[in-house]
């Protein structure tokens, strides 16, 4: 009885997390301009990235896109490198567009550069 309580509180946990979208905090910068936003992930590779208050004042909003990009099989015991490249491009609220290109990491976390319409390249990272 005991262990059929267990799984099934397991199994509402489980649910529970299912549910739940990851975020992670972006930074963008660029010498002494620092922007801030989220990526909010609503899948295993994707996600929406928004910066609400970017260069020149615009908002910068876009979906996020990754390709595992993993060398073969991981290692045992699950130490195996997980790479993979992402791409994002945010349209400004003002009509200028941002685009950049991300190396992720374990954890989806990434560093990249991102570029704007006007030519201005940042660093962008989560």
């Amino acid at each position: 009885m005991m262990k059929k309580s267990l799984h099934i509180a397991l199994l509402i946990l489980l649910v529970g997390l299912v549910g739940c979208a990851v975020k992670h905090k972006v930074t963008l910068s660029r010498a002494t301009e620092i922007y801030s936003g989220t990526l909010t992930f609503d899948g295993p590779y994707t996600g929406k990235l928004v910066i609400p208050k970017g260069p020149n004042g615009e908002s910068f909003a876009g979906r996020y896109v990754a390709k595992d990009t993993s060398p073969g099989v991981p290692s045992v015991g699950g130490t195996g490198q997980i790479e993979a490249q992402g791409v994002w491009t945010g349209q400004g609220s003002n009509g200028s567009s941002m685009s950049a290109e991300v190396k992720v990491g374990r954890g989806g976390h990434g560093i990249g550069t991102a570029k704007h319409s006007n030519g201005k390249e940042y660093q962008i990272s989560f």
